[in-house]
């Protein structure tokens, strides 16, 4: 978001690291996914990362780390990159909205002090809409309430 925001322009080499910090993410999660069906082996995801990830080093245990976290957490990975999407999808939604009175440091305060809770309710907290959770079928817990109101 620092980097979209423009707050890293004077720092040239900001967004190379950024984009190889993206692509070890998603490779991340194609070997997350891949191990957790049984395509391929813990020793083969670290081959897989090693060729495919420029920060992966032949003899760096990095790979190694990775592969054992996937097995000890299966989807964990993914789970990381699709909440990434939900919150910069969010956080596009409320600039969309607010425009010039959006601020970044207050979403980032409230989506912080929401918790460790689903991003659909941290949407419908900051945006009063409960379409997320309508599209999830659980329907939103004081729809009803709100409107008797």
């Amino acid at each position: 978001m620092a980097l979209n925001g423009g707050l890293l322009d004077d720092q040239p080499r900001a967004k190379e690291v950024f984009d190889l910090w993206q692509v070890f993410r998603y490779q991340r999660m194609v070997a997350d996914v891949k191990m957790a069906s049984g395509e391929l082996t813990p020793p083969q995801v670290v081959a897989f990362l090693r060729a495919t990830v420029p920060l992966m080093r032949e003899g760096d245990d990095t790979a190694w780390m990775e592969a054992s976290g996937y097995f000890r957490s299966p989807t964990n990975s993914t789970v990381y990159v699709l909440g990434r999407y939900q919150i910069e999808q969010l956080l596009a939604r409320l600039r969309v909205k607010l425009g010039d009175m959006f601020d970044l440091r207050e979403f980032h305060d409230r989506v912080f002090e929401a918790g460790a809770i689903p991003v659909s309710l941290i949407s419908w907290e900051l945006t009063g809409s409960d379409e997320e959770l309508r599209k999830l079928r659980l329907g939103s817990p004081l729809s009803a309430r709100a409107r008797t109101r």
